[in-house]
């Protein structure tokens, strides 16, 4: 071994063996906190398949398989950078600026017969038989901490949509990286509830989160198009000023906590439906359309037209 090898820290030779940026290490490098070993515990895993092969172990603590572990961290280190602008409205016939991995194909139709705006829109259908019952496009940007982020989309419920029980319709959702417990409830989410929408907030311990209601909307109006507009600025103490906005009229705002602390990356947007179950004689329809983030309000305004794009720069 030489001397230079020999002088290095572990936390160096983890860095120059598995080519990280040391920023993204940060505060999971060995000796920082023997309790969270997480990032270095897994690219060293790492490291040591490549040299001697075997099998990936899971990381201590954060309650997901190996191949799940695996899964996020390939996905958080092999995307491209993200703009902080984009826009779907489904007019090309496809949700190309979004991920599909939790939308079956069998529950999505880009249709033309129920828009809001441009010439397309989403349809969404959960069926009984849909295991897990769940339909969600997500928008693989990670809001920056401290700084104002956007969004604007519209929704659609026709009069068949009659669940017995809550309904996501969108959600933001917890970044954690491997090896950290992601937080049991989403930080913020808009429900379909016995006739009404209720925007829910969560925060504090990703394993045991307090649960808020910032607004609750009693008997919403179906066959009519929704369109909500968020102004959010995450923090990554857990304190997150948020502005909620319907039809163009703002309906609540908020300051205070909502988020897990200690994230490395802001949370990202799910938008589709998402429940326990599905009546087998009640399958759930719902419409979606021009899904934007943005820094300003005219970028995610959803009433206007906007041409779709990819989340690269």
């Amino acid at each position: 071994m030489s001397d230079a090898i020999e002088t290095q820290t572990l936390s160096a030779w983890l860095i120059d063996v598995t080519r990280c940026n040391p920023l993204l290490l940060g505060p999971y490098l060995p000796g920082n906190d023997p309790d969270r070993p997480t990032e270095a515990y897994y690219r060293a895993e790492r490291a040591r398949i490549a040299q001697e092969g075997g099998p990936l172990r899971a990381i201590p603590g954060s309650g997901r398989s190996a191949e799940e572990d695996e899964r996020i961290q390939r996905a958080l280190e092999t995307r491209p950078p993200l703009s902080p602008v984009l826009h779907q409205n489904f007019d090309d016939g496809t949700w190309s600026s979004l991920d599909g991995l939790h939308m079956p194909a069998t529950a999505a139709v880009i249709q033309r017969d129920v828009v809001r705006v441009g010439t397309r829109a989403l349809q969404v259908t959960l069926k009984s038989s849909d295991n897990p019952a769940r339909a969600q496009l997500r928008d693989p940007y990670n809001a920056p901490f401290g700084r104002e982020t956007r969004y604007g989309f519209s929704i659609r419920l026709p009069v068949t949509f009659e669940p017995g029980e809550s309904v996501v319709l969108a959600q933001w959702c917890d970044q954690a990286a491997p090896g950290q417990k992601s937080g049991k409830k989403p930080p913020m989410a808009i429900r379909y509830e016995d006739g009404g929408i209720r925007i829910s907030g969560a925060h504090g311990e990703a394993a045991k989160p307090g649960k808020s209601t910032l607004h609750a909307i009693q008997n919403v109006e179906k066959e009519v198009w929704l369109d909500f507009k968020f102004k959010v600025v995450w923090g990554q103490d857990g304190q997150t000023m948020v502005t909620g906005f319907l039809n163009g009229e703002q309906i609540f705002e908020h300051d205070g906590p909502l988020g897990y602390p200690g994230r490395d990356l802001g949370p990202y947007f799910m938008l589709g439906l998402k429940t326990d179950s599905v009546s087998a004689d009640k399958p759930l329809t719902a419409y979606f359309d021009n899904y934007s983030h943005g820094q300003t309000g005219d970028e995610a305004d959803p009433a206007v037209s906007h041409s779709d794009t990819a989340s690269r720069p």
